[in-house]
């Protein structure tokens, strides 16, 4: 398997064509064989990745999102602030669907992370019900 992260600083003048390339380029690897999962939710408001969607398991069966700002790429991988046990047992996700406020808190909440900060403290003020996070 191959995995690779990366990231790019946009200007504010550049930040839609730059999101319009990068999911450009989602949507076509998504389509290339062997692709097992290739994607991230980004901010309902500011349109910035909240998540990495990752694929666990051999067959890849259970589809989890991790905190983008616990994510590191380095060496054609990506390494993660959680370990094996908590990704096996976060909340499963359907990547096709956005996440709820309360989705995002429960996501939250297994890894640890409290409504005072990080991700959890920019959704917990948001209204009850509302989407927080959609597909990139």
């Amino acid at each position: 398997m191959i995995i690779v992260a990366g990231y790019v600083i946009a200007s504010e003048a550049n930040r839609a064509e730059m999101l319009r390339i990068a999911l450009e380029h989602v949507h076509r690897s998504r389509r290339e064989p062997g692709c097992v999962e290739h994607g991230v939710y980004v901010d309902a408001e500011s349109g910035e990745p909240a998540w990495l969607i990752v694929a666990l398991g051999r067959r890849r069966a259970k589809l989890v999102a991790v905190p983008i700002s616990e994510c590191a790429p380095a060496a054609g991988r990506v390494w993660v602030a959680q370990d094996r046990e908590a990704l096996r047992s976060a909340p499963g996700i359907d990547p096709r669907r956005p996440l709820l406020r309360e989705h995002e808190l429960t996501i939250c909440e297994h890894y640890g992370i409290s409504e005072r900060v990080g991700r959890a403290a920019e959704v917990a003020g948001r209204f009850a019900g509302n989407v927080v996070s959609r597909p990139g």
